[in-house]
Order: C-alpha cells, then sequence, then structure tokens
C-alpha cells in the first residue's frame, strides 16, 4: 500500500473523527462560493446597482477569505490537537517525524478537496434561494439562476492554495512535540485554579463603567461619543477578560462553600470540574463573547439603519426639487436654465405635475434649547406649498411662529407651546408645531414667520430659491421606479455631483441609501455568520478536545454507582454553560451598545431590530447547541459502565 493510499484510508476509515474539520472548512468554502455566485451574475453588470455598492461588495469578498483563512486554521489546529495520542501510537510504530509530517500534510489536502467540492456543492444547492434574497435586501429584479463558472473557478483558485498553505503549516504544529506529550495529549495533572479578589473586583469595575459610560455619553453628549469609543471598548474588554479568568473562579469557589447547595444531587459533579473548565476555557469565553458581540451590534446597527432611512424620506416633501442662489444674475441664469431642462424633461416622460417656488433662508436662534442655524420660511410662501401639499392651513399673529421639528421625538426640546425664543436677535413665540415639512431644508428646524417678520430679518442673510415639483399619483409608492429613472437622467442633463444638494428627490435618495444599506447588510451578515460559526467551533473543538478525559473520568464515577440519566444532566450543563454563558454576555454587551445606538441616532426604536438579532442569533444557537449537545452525550454514554 502507498502512502498516499495509507493517508487516504486513515480518513475514509476515521471520517467521524474528521467530520467536524471537514464541515466547518465547507462551511467557509460555502460562504465565499454563494457570494462569488451573485457577484458574477450576468444581470448584476446591466443592473442599477451603484459602482460604489459593486466596489464595496468585491472588496467584501477578500475580507470573508481572509476569515476562512484564519477560521480554517484555527479549526485545523484545534483538530490536530485532538489527535496527539494518535500521533504518539504512530511515532512508536516506527514512523518517522518526516513521515508523520507528510501523513497530516496529505490528510489536509484531501480534506481540502473534500470541502471544497462539498461547498460548492452545497452552495449550488442554495443559490436559487439565496439569489432572491440577495436582490430583494439590494432592491434589484428577480435574479435568475446561471451555472457560476467563474464563481467557481476563484473558489478553487482560492481555497485550493489556502488549503495546501494551511497543510504545509499543520506541518509546523505537530513537529515540535516529543513521544511522551503526544501521548498524554491533554492528560497533565492540574494545580486548583486560584482568584483574585482585587481582579475580581476590577472586572466588576471595569464592565459597569464601560456600561455606565456608553450610556451617559450618548445620551448628554452624543457629539463626543467618537471620542470616548476606546475608553468604552477597552474597559468593555478588560472586564470580560478578567470576568472570566478571575471572577468567575472567585464566584465558584464561593459557591462551593454553600455544603448544602454543593452536595445536592449532581451539582457535586460538575461544580467541582468547573473551576477547571472555566480555567481551561476562559481565553476561549472571552473570543467568542467577543467576536459573538461584535456578530450581534454590527447586524442590529444595519437593520437600524433601515428605519433611519424610512425617516429620513419625508423630510423630502416633493418628488423632486431644485435650489439656487438668486443673488447674482450668472446663478439667476443657471437656475431657470436647469429649471427649464427639468420641466421639458418630466413634460417628454408624460408627467403632470404641480410646481411651487417659494424664498428661503437660514436664521440664527439664540437659545441652549435649539440648534444654532435653523430654516425660515415666510407665512404666505408657507399656505402655498401646504395647499399643494394638501396639509393643515395655518395662521399666525404678529409675534408668533410655526416650528417644524423633524428630530427625532426624544431629541425634540421640552420648551411647550407659547414658549419664546430669539431668531436672529427679535423675540419669537411658538403658536403651534408640526413634523410635516413643506420645503426640503438640511437643518432639522423650520420656523414659518408672518411675512412682515420675514422682511424684517432677511437682510445680509443667505437666501436661496426653492423650486418643489410634486406628482401626486406617485406620492404613496416611494421609491418609484419612473422616479428614480427620471431623476438619475437629470443629473445626468444637469451634470451635478452624486450628493449635489441642488437636486434631489427622495425616490432616488431612498433607491441609493436603500441599496447602499442592503448592501452594507448583504456583506455584514455573510461576515457575522462567519463570526458566529468561528465562535461556535471554538466552543465545539474545546468540547471534544477535552472529551476523552470526561469519558475516562464518567466511566469511573458510573463504577460506583452514577446512572445515565444522572451522566446527562451534569454534563448536559456544563455545556449549556459553554454555550450560553458567553452568549449572554454577549448579548448584554449589546443591549448596551443598542441603547446608546437609541440615544443617539434619530431612530424611532431599536427594540425590533434588536430583538430580531439576537432572536435569530439565538434560535441558531439553540440548534447548533442541540446537536453538539446530542453527539457529546453519546460519546460519554458508550464510555459508561452499565
Amino acid at each position: 500500500m502507498t502512502f498516499p493510499r495509507f493517508a487516504f484510508n486513515n480518513v475514509r476509515r476515521n471520517f467521524h473523527s474528521y467530520l467536524a474539520y471537514c464541515l466547518s472548512s465547507a462551511f467557509a468554502v460555502m460562504v465565499f462560493f454563494t457570494y462569488a455566485l451573485f457577484i458574477f451574475h450576468p444581470d448584476i453588470d446591466q443592473s442599477e446597482m451603484s459602482k460604489t455598492v459593486a466596489q464595496g461588495m468585491k472588496a467584501a469578498e477578500y475580507i470573508i477569505f481572509v476569515f476562512s483563512f484564519l477560521f480554517v486554521l484555527y479549526s485545523v489546529s484545534a483538530f490536530l490537537s485532538v489527535r496527539k495520542k494518535e500521533f504518539g501510537i504512530l511515532t512508536i510504530h516506527g514512523v518517522t517525524r518526516g513521515q508523520l509530517n507528510r501523513l497530516v500534510f496529505l490528510e489536509n489536502l484531501f480534506i481540502g478537496a473534500l470541502s471544497v467540492g462539498g461547498g460548492i456543492v452545497a452552495g449550488l444547492l442554495f443559490s436559487k434561494g439565496f439569489l432572491i434574497v440577495g436582490a430583494d435586501v439590494l432592491g434589484l429584479k428577480k435574479l435568475p439562476f446561471y451555472f457560476p463558472v467563474k464563481a467557481m473557478l476563484l473558489t478553487v483558485c482560492s481555497f485550493f492554495p489556502m488549503f495546501f498553505v494551511i497543510s504545509l503549516a499543520t506541518v509546523f504544529l505537530v513537529r515540535n512535540n516529543r513521544v511522551i506529550e503526544l501521548l498524554q495529549g491533554s492528560k497533565k495533572p492540574k494545580k486548583e485554579p486560584k482568584a483574585s479578589i482585587l481582579l475580581s473586583l476590577l472586572s466588576a469595575a471595569c464592565l459597569v463603567g464601560g456600561y455606565g459610560l456608553a450610556i451617559v455619553v450618548s445620551d448628554q453628549y452624543p457629539g463626543e461619543f467618537e471620542q470616548w469609543m476606546l475608553p468604552i471598548i477597552g474597559l468593555t474588554t478588560v472586564g470580560t477578560y478578567f470576568l472570566y479568568t478571575q471572577a468567575s473562579v472567585a464566584l465558584i469557589r464561593l459557591t462551593k462553600k454553600r455544603r448544602r447547595f454543593y452536595r445536592r444531587g449532581v451539582r457535586l459533579l460538575w461544580l467541582s470540574d468547573l473551576t477547571y473548565r472555566m480555567e481551561d476555557n476562559a481565553r476561549m469565553f472571552f473570543l467568542v463573547t467577543m467576536v459573538s458581540t461584535v456578530a450581534f451590534s454590527a447586524t442590529g446597527a444595519l437593520l437600524s439603519q433601515f428605519e433611519v432611512l424610512e425617516s429620513q424620506a419625508k423630510f423630502y416633501p416633493y418628488t423632486f426639487d431644485y435650489t439656487f442662489d438668486p443673488t447674482t444674475k450668472k446663478n439667476q441664469a443657471k437656475g431657470e436654465s436647469d429649471l427649464a431642462v427639468i420641466e421639458k424633461e418630466l413634460d417628454r416622460a408624460g408627467v403632470r405635475y404641480q410646481k411651487v417656488r417659494a424664498d428661503r433662508l437660514y436664521g440664527k436662534l439664540s437659545s441652549p434649547k435649539f440648534p444654532d442655524i435653523v430654516g425660515v420660511l415666510k407665512l404666505s410662501q408657507y399656505q402655498k406649498m401646504a395647499k399643494a401639499l394638501k396639509q393643515k392651513p395655518r395662521t399666525l399673529e404678529p409675534g408668533q411662529a410655526l416650528l417644524i421639528d423633524q428630530r427625532s421625538e426624544k431629541s425634540r426640546t421640552e420648551q411647550k407651546i407659547g414658549s419664546h425664543v430669539r431668531l436672529n436677535k427679535k423675540s419669537l413665540s411658538i403658536a403651534d408645531r408640526s413634523d410635516q415639512q413643506v420645503i426640503a431644508y438640511q437643518e432639522p428646524l423650520t420656523f414659518v414667520v408672518p411675512d412682515r417678520f420675514y422682511d424684517q430679518i432677511k437682510k445680509d442673510q443667505q437666501i436661496e430659491t426653492y423650486i418643489g415639483y410634486s406628482v401626486p399619483e406617485w406620492k404613496d409608492s416611494i421609491p418609484n421606479p419612473q422616479a428614480v429613472k427620471i431623476a438619475k437622467g437629470l443629473k445626468e442633463k444637469l451634470k451635478l455631483e452624486t450628493f449635489d444638494p441642488s437636486f434631489s428627490s427622495p425616490d432616488l435618495f431612498y433607491a441609493e441609501m436603500k441599496q447602499g444599506y442592503g448592501a452594507t447588510l448583504f456583506v455584514g451578515l455573510f461576515i457575522a455568520v462567519i463570526f458566529f460559526v468561528c465562535a461556535g467551533s471554538f466552543l465545539y473543538f474545546r468540547l471534544f478536545t477535552d472529551l476523552e478525559r470526561e469519558q475516562l473520568r464518567y466511566r469511573a464515577i458510573s463504577k460506583i454507582g452514577l446512572t445515565v440519566e444522572e451522566m446527562k444532566r451534569s454534563a448536559g450543563i456544563q455545556i449549556a454553560l459553554l454555550f450560553f454563558v458567553p452568549f449572554g454576555l454577549a448579548v448584554g454587551h449589546t443591549s448596551v451598545a443598542f441603547i446608546a445606538m437609541q440615544n443617539m441616532f434619530p431612530i424611532e426604536s431599536v427594540l425590533v431590530p434588536s430583538l430580531v438579532t439576537i432572536g435569530a442569533f439565538f434560535l441558531l444557537q439553540l440548534i447548533y447547541f442541540a446537536m453538539v449537545r446530542t453527539r457529546y452525550l453519546q460519546n460519554l454514554k458508550r464510555a459508561m459502565v452499565s
């Protein structure tokens, strides 16, 4: 029998041992392949996807590959640590160091080939549903199935070299171990862990400080949150690390001193071993917690952006609007010329529209409760615009103002109707409030004032001419495809920049931003899933690394009367702690991040996005936990003495 045949048979006959590593690798390949399948779809080039979004998605493919490489590298290192005893036995039977390295190298090549093939096949099976979901998220037309030759070639050309490099790296992972070390594996005597009370208190102080800073700064000083970001992350990271390495051990030791609780039922079994497990797994728990927090927070933040997008669309009350500076003849001529182009394009498309025109200015408000710069609009022009938009008409007495406040409910001032403000050093009384804008101001606050008051303050102020075009039949269908098409054509004809404020359309804004957020969510979900599966693999391999030791322990205890049900209950509790303690702490970190987000951004509520995010990841964690628990307990049951 040739040596390659020996390596192949070793993989084939012990495939149950290689299964976890193979599935982990195949999953990484599948994620990469399905993403490439979407990017190389022939209809993508002809779609309305912006170049920036397309380039961002291609860049994300490289990010996914890097994470996949690190993920597979960790998987193989954890897998090899379980096989130390096997390598020791082979060494005793005469296998040389060179042959052992060659065996590991060939095995990884076989598993790599199987993973690449399995990942591509799995990706093809799920490709149709993936294309449907991806097109919907990005706001594209339905993408039909196609045979992804380019995606397959990219995946093969990326992952075969990667597995070759990792196969070479495995040689260095086992080469320095002596035979006695290989045979012992993880069965080395351990000292009872000790915890520092000072470091335990430090962990609590860091977590409380990090949480408190995040909530207080985001609520009271949202503009300075970026400056406090690093201290908040630093405190949370340090607190999490010492929580696992010190505080958890101290808490378990205190629990064991409660003899009546500790010595009841199977608690004696799992609590006696939990201290050692916490010490062994502390760094892994810390890593899983931080990785999971990043995955949860990023996904929830991206989902919340869609709520922000919907709230921003109402800031643009007209289907199309155009703004120019009327203070010079040159600007006036350019503005009127552009308006002629807009109206000609609308007429050519057969669109029936209503046109409104108004002068607006930016005033300065002397009040700590409001922003410095606000929009100002005269009452007579407001009435015409409100009528065109079918809004409630308003009347104002001299010295009164209507405040249009587009900020979030939490950000709005607590000043009541009838309170006074000073606009351009002149006093005004707030007669009423509204959140319905009649003109697309860039500032969140607009004051509607009597015509005479407006004429008194307009001297030496920045004035703009605003023209709005309203198409009533498109009002309830944002984004309307025809409006998006016309707006894009107008931007090209007017030779405007991508974000030129002189021309705007809520339909185009919504379509472009939704596509951008959708692409970010699309990419973010991929990376979050890789993070999450990576965290799950950390837990899985850590658990099965200790399997042989646990089998010996439960076998010995079963000889003195431990039943299978008691074993399942004891081991099940330990597995549940392994899976859900890091998950629970990650949920705590994420919840604080969501509270800070709620304080800083104009989102009505982050409750739904946060519940959807955490609920989805919890369901995945629960399914993964059930699968691992079943397989692990089956292995322990075989070691029990019946």
